[in-house]
């Protein structure tokens, strides 16, 4: 499987208001697969996202109840448009983004490559909206500064809280 092969997997949860595990949604109900449901711009679940124990982080992917609420995305048809789309398939993007933030800072260090289940746990543990894992949010609103930080970048994000509760995360256990 992939995971094996040092891929990191992150899915959308999907959008339609049900449970990953208990309908099967793939590829996010997959236990080493990064499960991201959405929120709105507000920072509040959205209603289509799907939920369930396997998500484990949010990231906005627009509210499709308010007018203009929803994330710009380049359109199919192409010639350089843009239209704006809710779902789950716009905020997996923003986990992929600071998972590439990550190995890139990795390698920018010269440090080791880390394994997928490793970056996994950094997304979790940089969920700056809640303390415990919970059926909708998994661990949070992603937070690049708090994944970056944990990668010993120094770029806590501190806004969400107003302190950095975060101390530099230890790759070798």
């Amino acid at each position: 499987d992939l995971v094996n092969q040092g891929v990191v997997v992150i899915a959308a949860a999907g959008n339609s208001a049900q449970d990953v595990a208990e309908n099967k949604v793939v590829p996010a109900y997959y236990p080493n697969v990064v499960s991201v449901s959405a929120v709105t711009n507000t920072g509040t679940f959205a209603s289509y996202s799907n939920y369930g124990e396997t998500i484990d982080i949010a990231a906005v992917g627009g509210d499709n109840t308010r007018m203009n609420g929803c994330v710009f995305s380049a359109s199919i048809e192409g010639n350089n448009k843009y239209e704006r789309q809710c779902g789950t398939s716009m905020a997996a993007p923003y986990v992929s983004g600071i998972v590439a933030l990550m190995v890139d800072y990795r390698q920018q260090t010269n440090q080791p490559r880390l394994l997928p289940n490793v970056i996994q746990r950094v997304i979790q543990k940089s969920g700056r909206t809640s303390t415990q894992k919970t059926d909708t949010l998994g661990y949070g609103i992603i937070n690049a500064g708090q994944a970056l930080y944990y990668m010993g970048a120094g770029v806590a994000d501190t806004t969400a809280t107003g302190t950095s509760d975060v101390t530099t995360y230890d790759f070798s256990n």
